[in-house]
């Protein structure tokens, strides 16, 4: 009986590894990388270039950023996470495939392939020297 309840046990955890919301990216190569480039897609651009001022990501800052982060939907990506003024692109090779990303400074990311896309948040503390803005949820007390 303990032996099935174990493998039980093992199914549902590695289902739920799989099912996308809230897991992490796997294995995964940042093949090239942007220098910081303003973000049109943020509300306000008062003070854009001195904010983006000294921030940057090397291609293993950013393998350790997508590390970090989890997979969140459009929904959480749009109205959780704010968006900073300035952004990386590049390249990553992950699950077999090429994928071209943006990092928006305020922690969160997008994976584009084709029609496909994945969005990515990093709330993790490890996340903070990676970012413009931490992410601070939208729990307002």
């Amino acid at each position: 009986m303990e032996a099935s309840v174990f493998a039980l046990a093992v199914m549902i955890s590695l289902a739920s590894g799989c099912s996308g919301q809230g897991s992490r990216p796997g294995s995964l190569q940042v093949s090239d990388i942007s220098e910081t480039a303003l973000d049109t897609s943020a509300s306000s651009q008062e003070g854009a270039t001195a904010a983006c001022e000294g921030w940057a990501l090397t291609r293993v800052q950013a393998e350790e950023f997508f590390s970090l982060s989890e997979s969140i939907d459009q929904r959480e990506f749009h109205h959780e996470y704010d968006t900073a003024p300035c952004k990386i692109t590049g390249s990553v090779d992950a699950e077999g495939r090429p994928w071209r990303f943006t990092i928006n400074g305020a922690a969160k990311a997008i994976w584009e392939d084709g029609d496909e896309v994945r969005y990515f948040g990093c709330s993790a503390p490890a996340c903070r020297p990676l970012v413009l803005w931490e992410y601070t949820g939208t729990d307002i007390e």
